[in-house]
């Protein structure tokens, strides 16, 4: 059978509808995505969001849009895009989270990222990832040699140095400031001769085969399941089985039903801090109760509902 046809199989589908909608960003930004409702033959529905993220991910939400179209109709494509494998691959029945922990993301400008580092060691929080690549070197120094004091520490770069500039940058700190720094050069062929413990995101997506194993100071692979798709994302859990290295999973600006669906692909492996934090950037969200990560350790046993009024339904089979 094949994969698109037996994850439909799983999930004994009989009727579907498509929505779409939007949410509106703190900074006054919008992502667009769409979700989907599965009816099986017990009149059970599943939901599952589809978002590539642009500029991240390999096809655009249109494209998405149509394969998913394509699939829930019989057609057979050659491959699922991943957005598409990940949302019918993770259609939740109960919409509720399991209990995780959480990492904070804090970003902006020094001013708002010490704030942000204030809320998050009130609330508790022991880990953070910040994000240091719309920083001077100068700010993010400080930023850096204060938070180092005060939590387990991501860094994440964005791959905004060059090989040397990066050695240069964090020789400033011992090697055990930081838990990990996240793509710390865009140099990446040069990565075994990097100096601290580091993780990887945005390459393993441009080059899925890259061989870090054997790169002694990679501490971390980030996976943003969204972004890699469903089958990328059990193919690393499998690769990093019984390794020394963590696998992080992570968001890219999804709906509260979006964090739901990685919750539950998270606890099949060993668990990490999650980097689901993006979702406090937004003023609304599809789920309600609104699923405010506002502790270290996220626990929602009870179901959360569908807004359904903020869905606009487009299309149905």
């Amino acid at each position: 059978m094949p994969i698109y046809s037996s994850f439909l199989h799983r999930l004994d589908v009989i009727s579907w509808r498509i929505f779409r909608f939007q949410l509106t960003k703190k900074d006054g930004s919008t992502r667009l995505s769409h979700v989907v409702c599965l009816k099986d033959s017990n009149y059970q529905e599943a939901w599952a969001e589809i978002s590539p993220f642009p500029g991240r991910s390999k096809e655009t939400i249109d494209e998405a849009l149509l394969q998913l179209i394509a699939v829930l109709k019989g057609k057979k494509p050659s491959h699922l895009y991943p957005s598409v494998s990940f949302a019918l691959a993770t259609a939740l029945k109960q919409l509720s989270f399991p209990s995780i922990p959480l990492c904070a993301l804090l970003s902006g400008s020094k001013q708002e990222i010490m704030q942000q580092a204030l809320l998050a060691e009130h609330k508790g929080f022991s880990s953070v990832k910040v994000k240091i690549s719309q920083l001077s070197l100068e700010d993010a120094f400080t930023v850096l040699d204060q938070l180092r004091k005060m939590f387990s520490l991501r860094v994440d770069a964005n791959q905004r140095f060059s090989f040397q500039e990066a050695l240069y940058f964090f020789k400033q700190f011992p090697l055990a400031a930081f838990d990990f720094i996240e793509e710390p050069t865009w140099e990446t062929s040069r990565l075994a001769d990097f100096s601290h413990p580091f993780g990887l995101d945005e390459t393993l997506e441009k080059k899925p085969d890259f061989m870090f194993e054997n790169l002694i100071n990679c501490k971390a692979i980030v996976v943003k399941p969204m972004i890699q798709g469903f089958f990328t994302t059990k193919k690393l859990m499998k690769r990093l089985e019984e390794k020394r290295i963590k696998l992080i999973f992570s968001s890219c600006y999804e709906s509260g039903l979006g964090l739901m669906q990685i919750a539950h692909l998270a606890i099949q492996t060993k668990l990490y801090p999650l980097g689901l934090d993006t979702q406090s950037l937004f003023t609304e969200d599809i789920l309600t109760p609104f699923p405010i990560f506002s502790s270290p350790i996220c626990s929602c046993p009870f179901p959360a509902q569908i807004q359904t009024h903020l869905l606009q339904e487009i299309y149905h089979g």
